[in-house]
C-alpha cells in the first residue's frame, strides 16, 4: 500500500469512529421526525458534525424515482427526499444552537462533515446550505451514499470538499435507478475485499454499466421501498 492510501485510510479509519463517537464528553444525540441522528463536537479546532439514520429499516424509505427539487439550495437541483430529511435538520432548533456555538469563535472553526447512507446524502447539500451563509467547510465524507442530483447539480457542488467511500458490493450507492438524471458528485475511495481504488472524481461511477444480477437485486429493493 503507498504512503498517501494509508494515510487516507488511517483519516478514514479516524472519522469512521467519529461517525459512531460516544465517548465524548457530555454528547447530545439529537433526532428529527424522520428519525435521522445528528450529534456535533469540536476536537482540535475542527467542528464535527455526523449524520446518520437512526434505525437501519428507516434508511430504506427512499423514492428511487423521486423528482428533483430546489426549495433547499435554490439553484441546484436535490432529490425531493432527501431534501426534505435535509431541511428536517437545518431547521431543527438543536442545530441552529450547533450555528451558534460555532459562530462564538473569534476565528472561524471548519465543519467536518461525516455521514453514512441517508445521513451521508443528506451531508451534502447541508453542507452546500452552510457555505453558502459563510460557514467553512473543510471536509464532507460520505459512506455509502446513494446520488442525490443531476449532472448540473454536481457541477455546481463540485467546490465543496467531498469524499464518498463505497464499497464494490455496496448496492445502495448505485441507486437512483434512472441513472441518466442522477449523477454522483466528489472524489470517491471504493473499497473491495481485496483491494482499493481512488478515483479523483465520479465519472467512473457515474458511466459505470451495472450487471444484470445486480440490476435484479436492485429491482427487488426498490419493489420494497416507499416514499419518505
Amino acid at each position: 500500500m503507498a504512503i498517501e492510501d494509508r494515510k487516507r485510510l488511517n483519516h478514514l479509519i479516524i472519522q469512521a469512529k467519529a461517525l459512531n463517537s460516544t465517548g465524548k464528553s457530555r454528547l447530545e444525540l439529537y433526532f428529527t421526525k424522520s428519525n435521522l441522528q445528528f450529534f456535533s463536537f469540536i476536537d482540535k479546532r475542527i467542528h464535527y458534525l455526523i449524520i446518520k439514520p437512526a434505525l437501519f429499516r428507516k434508511d430504506w424509505n427512499y423514492n428511487f424515482y423521486d423528482e428533483l427539487s430546489k426549495k433547499f439550495l435554490g439553484d441546484i437541483g436535490i432529490h425531493n427526499g432527501i431534501e426534505s430529511l435535509a431541511m428536517e435538520v437545518y431547521e431543527h432548533k438543536e442545530f441552529k444552537n450547533i450555528l451558534e456555538e460555532n459562530a462564538k469563535y473569534a476565528i472561524s472553526i471548519p465543519f467536518t462533515i461525516i455521514g453514512h447512507s441517508l445521513g451521508g446524502a443528506v451531508a451534502i447539500p447541508l453542507a452546500k446550505k452552510l457555505q453558502n451563509a459563510g460557514y467553512k467547510i473543510g471536509e464532507v465524507t460520505t459512506f455509502g451514499q446513494p446520488k442525490i442530483t443531476d449532472s448540473q447539480g454536481a457541477l455546481k457542488l463540485n467546490n465543496l470538499p467531498i469524499l464518498r467511500v463505497t464499497l464494490e458490493s455496496d448496492l445502495l450507492s448505485r441507486l437512483p435507478l434512472n441513472n441518466t438524471t442522477y449523477k454522483h458528485v466528489g472524489r470517491n475511495l471504493k473499497l473491495s475485499e481485496f483491494s482499493q481504488f481512488f478515483y479523483p472524481d465520479s465519472i467512473h461511477d457515474n458511466m459505470n454499466d451495472r450487471s444484470e444480477k445486480q440490476m435484479n437485486q436492485l429491482e427487488v429493493i426498490m419493489a420494497a421501498q416507499t416514499k419518505i
